[in-house]
């Protein structure tokens, strides 16, 4: 009797740990299709060099939210993540930290403004004026929701976080984009949609900070200001997809092979998402054993989190290579992205043999360790991708960021190995070495549709074979 109720309890973790995990994989497919829509519909309204100068701006307001709203966030996901949730601490947390974001992206969205000639004329391309004054709103409401998201996560409140953070703001851009197909209208009312659609989700959440059970702000210590101000830099500097990457593909090529480049990078940014789901799940959990300096059982849920990465970013990369070829069709004249989109998957895969590495950091207040990965990583991909793109044109970004990828991890998880966390499996590392030389040859070999096919064909093979480790050493075959 004993033993079957404790087989069930365990079931009903089991299943409860799950739901956000599916739930987030629900609305990431719906992520994707949205995603999909509104690039066709944007590739549409405007001609290819203003899509190509439309997205290079997106990417440059996308970077300060993730910079701002993470900086800020994680002092709200550091507290909060590590006493279980506390709702009172997060609600004054979240009323101190949002002010404090809300001050500082005005001040940056005003002086983005004031500088729009000068940002365009360094990237030679005046055409970004227009979109660098029209989309600054994103600024503000875009950081804002950053920090929303990390209150959540601190809490555990994945599948809220997706709803009010993602889903809504898709919901919204699908509306308006289709809007404005319908009634033929573009310029100015692109932009109006985009930041619109991150401002009313913020303020759906925003209206809990004003509940009067909750008295006062939590104060922030020095400690806190120079934690996120790390935590800032790290996705500042570490978003290399639809990030860094972008800024280089407008300096380094015309407005047009931006707008090929947006096209696949944009997909490629959808590669790892069910892993951030799975990672975001776990990352106050595995928080939780740190703090209580539970390393067994750390490096168990490490273990697990592996597997399932290498399965979700694997099987995920597959269906979206196997759909691009629809969507280049749709888009317009934009078949050429294909290739790029193939060579974009070698870095995730490479990321997923490391893992958690992040998480480790993060959670053990490592901020500076973290930003400073980030900042060789990004210094590496910078550097590589300016020397190498005279030899091999927009190819050189996707070498970079595997380079990177491979390097920096490599050295960060031997230095974290030393305190008894081992981020590395040489178990995995094989069949994903294989599979990164294969998919590094099929863009260059084949023509886009046999390349998608060849992909999508050899990440199916490396998502089952994942999944069969995981049952292999779940057990103890």
């Amino acid at each position: 009797m004993k033993m079957k109720l404790l087989q069930q309890l365990k079931s009903r973790v089991t299943l409860s740990g799950a739901r956000p995990t599916l739930f987030g994989a629900g609305a990431r497919v719906f992520a994707l299709a949205s995603q999909l829509l509104i690039l066709i519909i944007m590739s549409r309204l405007l001609p290819k060099s203003d899509f190509g100068d439309a997205m290079i701006v997106f990417t440059i307001y996308r970077l300060l939210n993730l910079g701002i709203g993470s900086g800020f966030g994680s002092i709200v996901l550091y507290h909060v993540g590590r006493k279980a949730g506390d709702a009172v601490l997060d609600i004054q947390l979240m009323r101190t930290v949002s002010l404090a974001g809300a001050i500082f992206s005005i001040v940056v969205a005003f002086f983005a403004v004031q500088a729009a000639p000068t940002i365009a004329s360094l990237f030679s391309k005046q055409g970004m004026t227009f979109w660098l004054v029209s989309m600054s709103p994103m600024i503000v409401f875009g950081s804002l929701l950053q920090i929303t998201a990390s209150s959540f996560d601190g809490r555990s409140q994945v599948t809220r976080s997706i709803i009010i953070t993602e889903l809504m703001p898709n919901v919204i851009r699908i509306l308006g984009f289709s809007a404005l197909a319908l009634f033929g209208l573009g310029g100015a009312w692109i932009s109006v949609v985009l930041w619109v659609a991150l401002a009313l989700p913020w303020l759906v959440d925003v209206l809990r900070l004003f509940r009067t059970g909750v008295p006062g702000l939590a104060p922030l210590t020095l400690w806190d200001i120079r934690y996120g101000a790390w935590l800032g830099l790290f996705p500042l500097l570490g978003q290399q997809l639809q990030g860094i990457d972008m800024l280089l593909v407008g300096a380094l090529f015309s407005s047009d092979m931006a707008a090929e480049y947006s096209i696949a990078s944009r997909l490629a940014s959808f590669y790892p998402f069910l892993m951030q789901i799975v990672s975001r799940t776990i990352t106050p959990k595995m928080g939780a054993l740190l703090h209580d300096g539970d390393l067994p059982g750390f490096q168990r849920e490490m273990q697990t989190l592996r597997y399932s990465s290498l399965l979700t970013t694997a099987g995920l990369a597959a269906a979206i290579i196997i759909a691009s070829p629809l969507v280049a069709h749709l888009s317009g004249d934009y078949m050429a992205a294909i290739p790029i989109m193939v060579a974009l998957v070698i870095a995730p895969l490479i990321r997923t043999m490391f893992v958690g590495i992040d998480i480790a950091l993060r959670m053990r207040g490592h901020g500076a360790a973290l930003a400073g990965m980030a900042g060789i990583s990004g210094l590496c991909l910078v550097v590589l991708s300016w020397a190498l793109h005279g030899l091999l044109g927009i190819y050189a970004l996707p070498v970079a960021m595997a380079v990177s990828a491979i390097s920096i991890n490599w050295a960060v998880s031997a230095q974290i190995s030393r305190s008894g966390i081992h981020i590395f499996d040489n178990f995995m590392s094989l069949p994903i070495g294989v599979a990164c030389v294969v998919l590094s040859v099929v863009p260059v070999l084949l023509s886009p549709m046999p390349a998608a096919v060849a992909a999508a064909t050899v990440l199916a093979v490396l998502a089952v074979l994942a999944y069969v480790m995981q049952r292999h050493r779940r057990h103890g075959l």
